[in-house]
């Protein structure tokens, strides 16, 4: 997303209004930015960059940065933000921000982009790659203005301004034509070298004009001919067509049958031929699909001629009928298809129920049947066939009225016992609630509500409407029915209900029962996750020092706290068991194992609070009992402990580069290590050894040129002062 709007935002603000003042002197970037901003982007290496981006995106986004692909760029005054045009599959906008990072004084990288991926994408290295670029070369860089709403100014070094404004949505998943392209693949998941190269000059205005008169258009061209002929020679015309291309000639019989069938009423006679077509074409499909797939590609059903039929429906009124048993034979055909090839895409099947779809949104069928018609076909076969192109229709801007009527007719088929159509129990509320009858809906849901699913859509509802002793009451007596049938695997049937009290008690200020489901999470599945919860819940019930110290006593030894232990024996508690864990009982699942304490976790929470000292004294812990040390990131103790223990920093960083050199052969790390332990030697004064150190490593790896040519760009420093050394 977008950065967040913070104290700079008046910096900015005056900023603007100097640049709209003073048009013909607009004072570019590089003058204005803060010290401790530009030796940020000054110090940047491309091993810093993909500490954010990863490798491969990286590695991409470079290409797209020094092959001229960012057409137009711009930033803040403070530095902070920059802006660009990106051209890519299409023209994309990116953002790259600059966020406070976890230590006082740095910063982290943010990216946000139009394009399908959406953020942290090789457009926003691209931009980064382009920015550091025109600073090596002093280069001047417009500024811009965040103005709201995802919409920038942008300024010219002459003094134009624009505005711009940024789709940061423009490639959603319902954007059925975007996605269904065919022609792309958003994930680069293949192509190592994807470089695109960048976009030609614009032509002027004039240029583009003269370019599209009519004269050079070849439709108005083609126009202009035809309409010189005489009606004769169009007709000439017209029969060579019909006679040479079989597409013409077939265009012309559904024409001319549409047309008698329009004029005689034999709207069964066009269904009758839509289902012959779509058992001619699943005739022909291959059902041998692995063979096929592998050898020739996947034969599927040809459904282009059902699909030209189902187009002719548009000269009838109402086709809901019609539509319907072509749908319903569709689904029979294409569900034997699947289950009997194995084939896993429905293209061919999907591109017909989007045409009836289409046809039925131009028709003038009531709404309520059509409505009720796309519930009851996407339920039909176990492969959803057609399914997202008949949610089309419930996803239509149907008015209220519509929908009311569709809820009613869904509630009399339900209570009519004799009729096969009953409609699920959710189906109604949501259509109860588009009809906006959300009160019929609560009330539906109290009388009818039994599975888990159900009850928790009642829950939910209760709560938002501020009805929460209701809410308690129902959510209570889930929860214990799923702590007694569910096994202890099964977490999460029970953690939904646990959710829904915790926010029943924030909605109440009750921060002793919050304090006791963080705590009853804590204990039964002690993690790095549920610590910080349960400590911020204590801290509101102003118990911290106490709970904290408990929490630090359990993790040591793995024992609970007296009055927890107590409380799931079912024996009685002391006051002096309660004062040392001053929070409420919630029951929990826990095992029967010996206890074992868990000293990985107390150096991961000391990693989050950042405290160094602890770390290093629990990690030195866990190195004395290898178990104990589980998964514990090497490199985030040594980044915890810099600072304070450089040297102790240096032997993890150089230890983990050497094992990613050797074990893993992950280079692009291995010299990310490196630099960490470069910086950690020059923090404990031992700068002189740095380069014994990297020739052995030349010598002991020599043979392994990828490393070698990552090594040579990390000895030359900076992006930008490789740049300005000429150095590529």
């Amino acid at each position: 997303m977008p950065p967040k709007k913070s104290s700079k935002k008046a910096a900015v603000a005056k900023s603007s209004r100097v640049l709209a003042k003073s048009k013909k002197s607009i004072k570019p970037v590089n003058d204005t930015i803060p010290q401790n901003v530009r030796t940020y982007w000054e110090g940047l290496a491309w091993t810093d960059i993909s500490d954010h981006f990863d490798d491969r995106t990286t590695e991409r986004g470079r290409r797209y940065g020094e092959g001229g692909n960012v057409e137009s760029l711009w930033a803040t005054a403070d530095g902070r933000n920059l802006l660009a045009v990106v051209h890519g599959t299409y023209e994309y906008k990116t953002l790259v921000a600059l966020e406070n990072g976890r230590k006082k004084g740095s910063f982290a990288l943010d990216s946000t982009c139009s394009c399908p991926v959406g953020s942290d994408c090789k457009h926003g290295v691209a931009v980064i790659a382009k920015f550091l670029d025109l600073l090596a070369k002093n280069t001047s860089i417009p500024p811009c203005t965040e103005l709201e709403d995802d919409t920038w100014e942008t300024f010219s070094m002459d003094g134009k301004r624009k505005v711009l404004k940024i789709d940061f949505d423009e490639f959603e998943d319902d954007d059925d034509d975007f996605w269904d392209d065919g022609e792309h693949d958003w994930d680069d998941d293949e192509d190592e070298d994807d470089y695109e190269p960048p976009p030609k000059r614009r032509k002027s205005k004039a240029e583009s004009a003269k370019s599209t008169s009519k004269k050079d258009d070849p439709v108005e061209a083609l126009k202009s001919k035809l309409n010189s002929k005489s009606h004769d020679a169009l007709v000439d015309i017209m029969l060579g067509l019909y006679n040479e291309y079989n597409d013409v000639r077939e265009h012309f019989k559904q024409e001319a049958f549409a047309e008698s069938l329009s004029k005689t009423g034999g709207l069964d006679k066009l269904v009758d031929k839509a289902i012959q077509l779509i058992d001619k074409g699943f005739k022909g499909a291959s059902y041998d699909y692995d063979y096929y797939n592998r050898y020739h590609g996947p034969s599927g059903p040809d459904l282009d001629p059902v699909g030209k039929v189902v187009k002719q429906f548009k000269r009838f009124d109402d086709p809901l009928p019609a539509i319907d048993r072509i749908a319903r034979r569709l689904i029979e055909k294409g569900c034997q298809y699947v289950e009997q090839s194995g084939a896993e895409e429905t293209d061919e099947i999907d591109c017909v129920f989007y045409g009836m779809v289409d046809v039925l949104l131009a028709s003038k069928s009531a709404p309520v049947d059509m409505i009720l018609w796309s519930h009851e076909i996407s339920s039909l076969g176990e492969y959803d066939l057609g399914g997202y192109a008949v949610r089309k229709i419930q996803e239509h801007a149907w008015p209220v009225k519509a929908w009311s009527g569709v809820a009613d007719a869904m509630l009399l088929q339900n209570r009519d016992k004799k009729m096969e159509n009953r409609w699920g129990l959710r189906t109604i509320v949501e259509t109860l609630d588009k009809a906006n009858r959300q009160k019929e809906a609560t009330d539906l849901l109290r009388k009818e509500a039994t599975s888990s699913w159900d009850c928790e859509l009642l829950a939910d509802r209760l709560i938002n409407s501020g009805l929460l002793d209701e809410a308690e009451k129902l959510v209570l007596r889930q929860q214990a029915g799923a702590l007694k049938n569910n096994e202890r695997r099964h977490f999460h049937y029970r953690d939904d209900w646990i959710d829904k009290l915790k926010t029943i008690a924030e909605k109440r200020k009750d921060w002793a029962s919050l304090a006791s489901f963080q705590a009853a999470d804590f204990f039964e599945r002690p993690s790095r996750n549920n610590i910080e919860p349960l400590i911020k819940a204590a801290k509101k019930l102003k118990v911290e020092p106490i709970v904290r110290q408990a929490v630090q006593e359990f993790l040591r030894t793995g024992e609970f706290p007296e009055f927890v232990a107590k409380s799931l024996a079912g024996e009685k508690s002391t006051p002096k068991d309660k004062k040392a864990w001053p929070i409420p009982f919630f029951t929990f699942q826990t095992d029967k194992r010996k206890p074992e304490p868990l000293l990985d976790l107390l150096c991961e929470w000391a990693i989050d609070e950042n405290r160094p000292k602890d770390v290093l004294h629990w990690f030195d812990e866990c190195s004395k009992h290898k178990s104990k040390r589980r998964d514990i990131s090497l490199r985030e103790v040594a980044d915890a402990i810099s600072d304070m223990y450089p040297d102790r920093a240096f032997r993890i960083y150089r230890d983990q580069a050497e094992h990613e050199m050797e074990a893993t052969r992950n280079y692009p790390e291995a010299v990310r290590m490196l630099r960490k332990a470069q910086k950690a030697l020059e923090k404990s004064g031992r700068s002189a050894e740095w380069p014994k150190i990297i020739e052995e490593v030349r010598t002991t790896h020599r043979r392994k040129s990828s490393l070698m040519k990552q090594l040579n760009e990390f000895e030359a420093g900076s992006i930008v002062k490789q740049k300005m050394s000429g150095m590529r």
